[in-house]
């Protein structure tokens, strides 16, 4: 006699373990169908898209990182490019409070223009914030090559 009909003998079938198989297979299939179609929701980094939360800021248009992230614009969020100080009380937040406390500051501004490689055209074009998506991209080429 086979071994797999020993096994039959020992253990039969009963109606719980049809319940039993039966759950087994409804708990695959419906892991398998949340994986499946969570692979078609989820966007691949570099994807362009609305918010979902794990997006960056690129010249203005949103880019999946596959992490969190959180925005200057989200609630909570910190806009590292205001000047006044985000820590402090309101009323001792502005620049002159700020120079009174901290006398080491130069300027109020935390971050530079980044205008190495750009035109007296362009850098009027992007001081307000008017990066386009080529322009940023040969800035940043510039600064890695000087790196």
């Amino acid at each position: 006699m086979s071994q797999t009909s020993n096994l039959r003998r020992r253990i039969p079938f009963t109606s719980q373990r049809l319940t039993i198989l039966m759950a087994s297979l409804v708990v695959l299939l419906l892991a398998s169908v949340f994986l499946l179609s969570g692979c078609k929701t989820v966007s691949r980094p570099g994807t362009m898209t609305s918010r979902k939360g794990d997006e960056i800021v690129v010249a203005g248009r949103l880019v999946h990182t596959g992490t969190p992230v959180v925005l200057w614009m989200d609630p909570g969020g910190y806009d590292a490019y205001r000047v006044e100080r985000r820590f402090s009380p309101i009323q001792r937040s502005d620049w002159a409070h700020s120079t009174e406390e901290v006398p080491e500051l130069r300027s109020p501004n935390r971050y530079s223009l980044r205008a190495r490689g750009l035109s007296d055209e362009e850098i009027e074009r992007v001081r307000g914030g008017g990066w386009d998506l080529s322009l940023l991209q040969r800035v940043v080429v510039i600064a890695n090559d000087l790196a």
